[in-house]
């Protein structure tokens, strides 16, 4: 009798053992919630960094010189919320540089985390020495140059088709 009785609980507890499994299987994916991180979604520019390995959190320096760090970070805090910022709409974006905004549209594939923008209206950032523009201008080719993107709903990744560079963003900024 106690020998039919651990059977049937082994038993059980194989059963329950493999619809967990088979439920926790089923309900992974590899595809990112694109909704969650893009529609209706406002990132703000972070900081400029390279890579060696774009998967990598810790693989990353920062793409500035350590003399023009400090300044890099101070313009494009500077405006707070009004500058340097990306805004999502269904297939549709809006950017905002240092002195320029353009806008367009964007394509994602969650699955191969792949991200597009055309960029359809606005203006192209001055090219020139001064920090300020520089910064404008890497904002704006990094965006229209994306291919890849790592992002969750906490930050936003855009990385060029090379993966040694990118913009990256978070939800919130500082108001000035």
């Amino acid at each position: 009798m106690i020998t039919n009785m651990k059977r049937y609980i082994n038993w059980l507890l194989l059963v329950c053992t493999i619809l967990t499994c088979s439920t926790a299987l089923i309900s992974c994916n590899d595809e990112d919630d694109i909704d969650a991180i893009f529609i209706g979604k406002t990132w703000y520019l972070g900081n400029f960094y390279t890579t060696n390995n774009w998967k990598d959190e810790n693989s990353r320096n920062p793409y500035f010189s350590a003399s023009e760090e400090e300044s890099a970070v101070e313009i494009i805090n500077a405006e707070g919320r009004d500058r340097f910022f990306i805004q999502f709409s269904n297939h549709t974006f809006t950017a905002k540089g240092l002195r320029n905004t353009f806008s367009g549209t964007w394509d994602v594939d969650g699955k191969k985390n792949t991200l597009t923008f055309i960029i359809t209206d606005g203006s192209v950032p001055p090219q020139s020495g001064v920090l300020a523009d520089r910064i404008s201008r890497l904002f704006y080719e990094g965006v229209q140059e994306t291919s890849f993107y790592i992002g969750s709903t906490i930050y936003l990744k855009l990385f060029p088709t090379a993966k040694t560079t990118y913009l990256q963003f978070g939800k919130n900024r500082i108001e000035k």
